[in-house]
């Protein structure tokens, strides 16, 4: 029998008819009515009623699969690390600090002091200056996260303890899996069943091997255009497989307006060139260049050109450009790079078997951070070892740390009366640095995005006027990398 809501209007309106047919002594039910009222009131509770039990059920349902699988809301984590407490002079005495001595970081207006506490005894001994704990927070969350030398407060001050300070990151902190990353980690579990697909490993990277996020690229989609000066034309096909028949990737005659375009819906840092006429001529000279932000094209930077421009099969490697814009090109989306001619110096020209992107086939990356954005060896190896009973037959993972790139932000702003220009600065900077601390790997920052947070800082009411925003156009990470904050400059104009 199917689960079927009932408004409070539908019930009143059921206990007018059911009051009607047994008594025949109320004579008004109209609105307003005290017997309306009355039943109106009882409509409202029941519709409640309906409520919860709609909400309890689907609630009892899903939690009813997860347990079926033996899956269980991942539970919140304490962040630990180590402190140094210290005083300025050597110990006279052995000073004792004990188990459950408080430290925390500085409070400000914006943020929160987050306090920790020593999970282990200690003695600043005769002689020293200082000894090292371990700490871990008092709440759990990725709040106690935190970063070097930010620990600096004696909440409960042992005797002859000066000062605290904590030289290297908390980690290990975690909040509370929500319903919503609930499902996503259990259908992540369903798609790992398919041994050796992308979504396998990342599975099995964050819930086996404890990494807290992952990323995993094959052999990327790529596309191939050739350029006759006048028209472009489609070798993607061809070009991206081994068995398909050569193609010249300059058309004969020959002229310096002649190139070809190599497009991948991401970033990346090499293009593999398999050719099966190598191009002949002591002359023969080609530029490489990349699609810019502002639709020129810009010279790429070549760390390292294995075809020796085109005249045997190899790797041209280059540094992946911060300013790398994708746009669509002959209906393909794309990040794209050109190789055009520079002479027209070759007696031979080069034909191409096929050509591919990192990483190559056969191959995955497999790029993995910790809670501070960090992947240590130890991380490292677990993955490693996980990633045996989880990779495709014939696969080989290169294990990877995600890496962390830096965006500078500044921005000027009017701001509304009743907010002061150091509480605003303070307020836009920490809400910049949370909203980026939150990004994913290889999830793009989008300047609408961008703007709105800062336009709507304290829901909205500090922000008068957006003046200017840095940067300008959309920010588009490597495969792998991630974005954080980096300086955050906010200047308030009048």
């Amino acid at each position: 029998m199917e689960f079927k809501m009932r408004t409070a209007e539908e019930m009143r309106d059921k206990m007018v008819g059911w009051v009607r047919s047994t008594t025949t002594r109320i004579k008004s039910f109209r609105v307003g009515s005290v017997i309306v009222a009355l039943l109106e009131a009882c409509a409202v509770i029941v519709e409640d009623l309906y409520y919860d039990i709609f909400q309890a059920t689907k609630s009892a349902i899903e939690t009813s699969v997860y347990s079926s699988f033996g899956f269980s809301k991942i539970t919140p984590q304490k962040s630990t690390g180590y402190a140094t407490f210290s005083r300025s002079t050597v110990a006279s005495q052995n000073y004792p600090i004990p188990i459950g001595t408080v430290v925390s970081t500085e409070g400000s207006v914006v943020n929160s002091e987050v306090q920790f506490e020593t999970i282990e005894a200690g003695t600043l001994n005769i002689g020293d200056t200082s000894v090292i704990l371990k700490i871990r927070a008092v709440a759990a969350g990725t709040l106690g996260d935190v970063a070097e030398d930010s620990i600096n407060m004696l909440v409960s001050k042992p005797a002859g303890i000066e000062s605290v300070i904590n030289e290297t990151p908390t980690s290990g902190g975690r909040d509370e899996e929500t319903i919503s990353q609930l499902r996503d980690r259990f259908v992540s579990y369903l798609n790992s069943k398919y041994r050796g697909t992308a979504e396998a490993l990342e599975y099995a990277a964050i819930d086996i091997a404890g990494s807290y996020e992952a990323f995993a690229e094959d052999n990327p989609d790529l596309f191939v255009l050739l350029y006759d000066g006048a028209d472009f034309r489609d070798e993607s096909l061809s070009l991206t497989n081994p068995y398909q028949i050569p193609v010249g990737v300059f058309s004969d005659p020959l002229t310096v307006q002649k190139s070809f375009y190599v497009g991948c819906r991401s970033k990346h840092s090499f293009t593999y060139i398999n050719l099966s006429t190598p191009g002949v001529g002591a002359l023969g000279d080609v530029i490489w260049e990349y699609y810019k932000e502002d639709g020129t094209w810009g010279t790429l930077n070549i760390t390292s050109d294995g075809t020796s421009a085109l005249k045997q099969s190899g790797i041209v490697s280059y540094t992946t450009p911060f300013d790398w814009c994708p746009v669509v090109t002959f209906g393909y989306w794309a990040f794209w790079i050109r190789c055009r001619v520079s002479n027209t110096g070759y007696s031979t020209l080069p034909v191409a078997n096929f050509m591919f992107v990192n990483p190559p086939p056969g191959f995955v990356d497999l790029y993995v951070i910790d809670s501070n954005g960090n992947a240590g060896q130890t991380l490292l190896d677990s993955v490693k070892d996980t990633m045996i009973t989880y990779r495709g037959a014939g696969i080989t993972i290169n294990i990877k740390a995600g890496v962390k790139d830096l965006v500078d932000v500044t921005v000027y702003v009017v701001a509304s009366s009743g907010y002061t220009e150091s509480d605003l600065k303070a307020g836009i900077q920490s809400s910049v640095e949370t909203y980026l601390s939150a990004f994913k790997m290889n999830q793009v920052l989008w300047y609408d995005e961008l703007y709105q947070q800062i336009k709507g800082y304290d829901n909205g009411y500090a922000v008068k006027r957006m003046v200017s925003l840095l940067p300008s156009k959309d920010v588009y990470p490597c495969s792998g990398h991630f974005l954080r904050a980096g300086v955050v400059t906010v200047e308030v104009v009048k």
